[in-house]
């Protein structure tokens, strides 16, 4: 039982990494549509 536990768990934060990876790159794309508006 513990071991199906710590499995899950790591899935968890897998997925949280996974998140952040993909916010992440998601306000950088804004953040250069943004910088090419102000560019222009």
């Amino acid at each position: 039982m513990e071991q199906e536990t710590v499995k899950i768990e790591q899935d968890h934060m897998l997925s949280i990494i996974a998140l952040d990876i993909n916010e992440s790159e998601i306000s950088l794309s804004i953040k250069n549509a943004y910088g090419t508006v102000f560019l222009i």
